[in-house]
């Protein structure tokens, strides 16, 4: 059971900021992750996403993900981050333990927008906004099992953009929803990889509130996909890399078709952050070549 556990933990997310399942990091340790994305259809986009995750308790998680942290083209620029916590919920080690066959968590945060600028490649709006995200999973067995996302983010009224005939005083309330189905074969090797593979499909749709500013379009998209890769879970400082491919299948006001992924992120366990933390100390403390040569002749004084 600990060994499946900790397969499932070190889990992919499919996509930076969605797709992850809901087992959390465990306790004390840090999770980083990094992503490279490609997308075709009509013009190119090239981007790079970022993640950390810590465990303050076995069923708590403190979160910063950011999803496109350096957008290339179309438009150079970033998106928004994610900050906020994940609650396990339900789970082995989470507030309600239960049987196997059932997991939930929950995230709540805040979305904070950077430089960039919604050119409706992603679903990125580019707002402040706030959001809640409920993760489900059910495990048929130890080598498939099956996940549910939904999201839920709110944007207030906001200023977009300081060039107001532009973009007049106000953007209308914006609200997202996500649903994402997906569906995870995992198998481990006797060499201690775990082969991953799974299916991606989501649905998602961004309706405005107020009809009667043109700039406040509604956004919709269904995609599916395929990924796959390998993790390290037995390793001293465990690590996975994915490949994954994504294709927009229709929308609207989504010019981005297919989308190609890179994935690859590690896991430091509390030894290994205290081995850094004390390795930094030491180097800290250790006296420089000139402290070195004024300690030496103050002991060779004290001795004569």
């Amino acid at each position: 059971m600990r060994k499946l556990v900790c397969i499932v933990v070190l889990c992919v997310i499919a996509a930076a900021a969605f797709g992850e399942e809901s087992a959390v990091v465990p306790e004390y340790h840090l999770r980083l992750g990094q992503s490279e994305v490609f997308g075709f259809g009509g013009k190119l986009a090239h981007s790079w996403g970022i993640g950390a995750e810590y465990g303050i308790r076995d069923w708590l998680n403190v979160q910063f993900l950011w999803n496109r942290y350096l957008k290339i083209t179309p438009n150079i620029g970033s998106g928004s981050a994610f900050m906020g916590a994940k609650v396990y919920i339900v789970g082995d080690a989470a507030l309600l333990q239960t049987n196997e066959k059932f997991r939930l968590s929950a995230a709540l945060g805040m979305l904070a927008p950077a430089t960039g600028e919604n050119d409706w490649m992603d679903q990125d709006q580019n707002l402040w906004g706030t959001t809640l995200r409920l993760y489900g999973d059910y495990i048929i067995n130890q080598y498939v099992y099956i996940n549910l996302f939904i999201g839920h983010e709110l944007y207030p009224p906001q200023y977009q953009n300081d060039d107001v005939a532009a973009y007049r005083d106000w953007v209308g309330h914006y609200i997202d929803y996500t649903f994402e189905l997906e569906g995870h074969f995992q198998y481990p090797l006797d060499n201690g990889y775990t082969l991953k593979a799974g299916i991606p499909i989501r649905y998602f749709f961004a309706p405005y509130m107020n009809n009667s500013d043109a700039l406040a379009t509604s956004q919709y998209f269904f995609s599916m996909g395929v990924y796959f890769g390998f993790q390290l879970p037995d390793r001293e400082i465990p690590f996975e890399v994915y490949l994954k491919y994504d294709a927009k299948l229709f929308g609207q006001n989504v010019k981005q078709v297919h989308q190609l992924s890179l994935i690859h992120k590690v896991i430091l366990p509390p030894e290994a952050l205290k081995f850094r933390l004390k390795s930094r100390m030491a180097q800290a403390s250790e006296p420089t070549d000139g402290e070195q040569v004024e300690m030496s002749e103050a002991n060779e004084e004290i001795e004569e």
